[in-house]
């Protein structure tokens, strides 16, 4: 049979007492050569927040709670968000011993999609810790089905305009309605068609860029407002390229990368729609970075309808750049645009080719309106 002898038991527990609390102030103390980690007298119940799935365009709101564990009053100084225009605000600011406070942090989001973290800055005339960094996390989605709008027009002849059909729908609601057009560039119409998808909870738009408009790229954005309670306001891009009677076989140009000392050509061709023959004055580069030679077309004949423009960059600027060639036509004042961009790389850059990588545009116009060379 077991039997405790209570002389050994005695001994146990006494080794104990003299021995834990010298063991535990051990662990306290700090090696020689380091130092404890200073203690913070605001101690908050949650430092980093997760406030779930949000919207894009929405606001997100969390409030941090915090108590005073120091032994002296804290004033707290400053709020600093690291994105504005996030912001926040704390009651109190001064905050005594063993009180409590919160920070309220306010943060609009914009159309960035995904994960992400907002970083709030409290700033306190605590000596041990005089900084404290709250996180709030949160996943941004849209509320539309096309989470990124883009209505390409293409080649738009100047006369006679381009109506392109855009179809609006939402996972959210069984029946989605356009509000309004808050705000549209000039020259661009947008108007409710008709209903569209199986059961009419999509609706159909015709954005419209009118005949008349100036020649060369236009692009831009129209911000619209649907009746969904929690993300209102949606937006979309467009591209078009508005010719006249001439017109270039490529607009915008993109001259990709380019190591500096280096150089890179294109060829662009003009061509009348009409067959009629015409000239070209002069061209002028507002980036000053390009050479341009004129040359007429030479496919089997020489037409008389065509010109070529011979564009080459030497790359003896580094950097990216971004302009226009305004080609000037005989007897014609309003010169031709056209847009061009590129980076010029460092000499020892890798330059990786991807190919051609194009924008997906979500519709095109139903209408073919690219001019014949």
């Amino acid at each position: 049979m077991f039997e405790l002898r209570p002389s050994r038991l005695r001994v146990a527990v006494i080794c104990c007492v003299l021995l834990c609390p010298l063991s535990a102030r051990a662990d306290q103390e700090p090696a020689p050569g380091e130092t404890l980690a200073a203690e913070p007298a605001l101690v908050f119940d949650a430092m980093e927040v997760d406030a779930g799935e949000s919207y894009q365009d929405g606001v997100i709101e969390h409030t941090f709670t915090f108590v005073n564990r120091g032994e002296r009053t804290v004033h707290v100084s400053g709020l600093e968000a690291s994105h504005p225009p996030g912001n926040a605000e704390v009651e109190p600011d001064i905050v005594p011993p063993g009180a409590r406070g919160e920070v309220r942090v306010f943060q609009p989001l914009s159309v960035q999609l995904g994960a992400v973290k907002f970083r709030f800055r409290v700033h306190t005339d605590d000596p041990e810790v005089p900084a404290r960094q709250l996180v709030l996390e949160t996943f941004v989605q849209s509320a539309y089905d096309i989470e990124w709008p883009f209505v390409d027009f293409g080649d738009v002849d100047r006369s006679r305009g381009k109506t392109a059909t855009f179809e609006l729908s939402s996972r959210e609601t069984d029946r989605l309605r356009l509000a309004r057009v808050v705000d549209a560039p000039p020259g661009i119409q947008v108007e409710v068609a008709d209903r569209a998808g199986l059961s009419d909870q999509q609706v159909r738009l015709e954005i419209t860029l009118v005949a008349n408009q100036g020649l060369g790229l236009h692009t831009g954005t129209i911000h619209l407002q649907t009746d969904l309670p929690h993300q209102r306001d949606y937006k979309v891009g467009f591209r078009a390229s508005v010719f006249g009677d001439v017109a270039p076989s490529e607009n915008p140009v993109f001259f990709g990368a380019t190591p500096l000392g280096q150089s890179v050509e294109k060829r662009i061709r003009l061509a009348s729609r009409s067959g009629s023959l015409f000239e070209v004055e002069r061209v002028e580069d507002s980036t000053s970075r390009l050479e341009v030679t004129v040359a007429d077309c030479t496919e089997g004949a020489e037409r008389p309808d065509c010109r070529e423009l011979l564009l080459t960059l030497p790359a003896v600027r580094q950097g990216g750049f971004n302009g226009k060639l305004l080609v000037f036509l005989a007897g014609q004042a309003e010169p031709l645009p056209i847009s061009h961009s590129g980076l010029v790389a460092s000499p020892g850059a890798r330059i990786r080719d991807l190919g051609e990588i194009d924008r997906d545009p979500i519709v095109r116009s139903s209408e073919d309106e690219s001019p014949e060379p």
